[in-house]
């Protein structure tokens, strides 16, 4: 994740050639999104893909404090949550 993402930056998730070649850009930042396990303000939510796998297409969401608390499976529109802090 960059240092102060604003929506339009693009970025490398991870690389290693011809085995994770993951890129994302920041669609939203400043946004409230709620899950099973609670509500969360001042989140960004990206759009990542890679070329090794040209069928995916998902969103995450990231929270302070927390990281990842969603993901969205564009393609078949299903959904994976945080579901507990330890």
């Amino acid at each position: 994740m960059l240092a102060d993402p604003q929506p339009g930056d693009a970025y490398r998730e991870e690389y290693y050639f011809r085995h994770a070649e993951d890129e994302a850009e920041v669609l939203e930042t400043g946004i409230t999104v709620t899950t099973p396990l609670g509500t969360f303000n001042n989140c960004i939510k990206t759009r990542n893909w890679t070329r090794l796998e040209p069928d995916l297409n998902e969103h995450k969401i990231f929270a302070p404090g927390y990281g990842l608390i969603k993901e969205i499976n564009i393609s078949d529109n299903t959904e994976i949550f945080l579901t507990a802090v330890q």
